[in-house]
């Protein structure tokens, strides 16, 4: 699926810009970029509190079970 593969990248990128090693003053709020992507990350309970350094973090989408709508 596209779209979710662009917004994976988006979330890599956003958890890559909270290096404040590497970005200093432009990296961005850790807590902001945790707080965005709550609620919306597959297997969300199984990563630690800060995944902001833990590659391979995903963003998931439920299956559609409700086709109502379509077609």
């Amino acid at each position: 699926n596209q779209w979710l593969k662009a917004v994976d990248k988006v979330l890599q990128h956003d958890r890559i810009l909270t290096d404040k090693i590497r970005f200093g003053t432009l990296a961005l709020n850790k807590q902001q970029v945790l707080n965005t992507w709550s609620g919306i990350l597959m297997d969300e309970d199984s990563l630690p509190d800060d995944w902001t350094y833990t590659e391979g973090v995903l963003v998931g989408m439920r299956p559609m079970t409700d086709k109502s709508g379509i077609g």
